[in-house]
């Protein structure tokens, strides 16, 4: 109260500097509050997004390791089959590559006749 009353006794062009200074303190202060504001939501995101992104990468390495632990458990395992039954599948998977591929070449063959009529 006594401020304003100084205030309003004194010339208005050395108060208005002082309300522009006081206002200018105000607002710088509510600004950093802001500020602070803005600065503890963007950690706290950042640490949620950081611990979402360690756990899905988590999830998708163990995936993987255990995907290649059972190729590995796969790769053994027709290892240590009988070479008989590898020769075996083997050839039946050569004539199925072979009929395959002639069932390519006589599609090439029907396309060429196609595009030629």
């Amino acid at each position: 109260m006594i401020r304003l009353g100084f205030r309003s006794a004194m010339p208005r062009f050395i108060t208005r500097g002082l309300i522009l200074k006081r206002i200018k303190s105000m607002a710088q202060e509510i600004f950093e509050r802001h500020c602070g504001r803005v600065r503890y939501d963007l950690i706290q995101r950042i640490d949620e997004t950081t611990r979402k992104f360690q756990k899905s990468l988590s999830e998708k390495t163990e995936l993987t390791l255990s995907t290649i632990r059972e190729a590995l458990k796969r790769a053994i395992a027709l290892k240590d089959r009988n070479e008989t039954e590898v020769s075996a599948t083997l050839s039946q998977l050569g004539t199925r590559l072979s009929s395959a591929e002639q069932i390519r070449e006589r599609l090439a063959a029907y396309r060429g006749q196609a595009e030629g009529l």
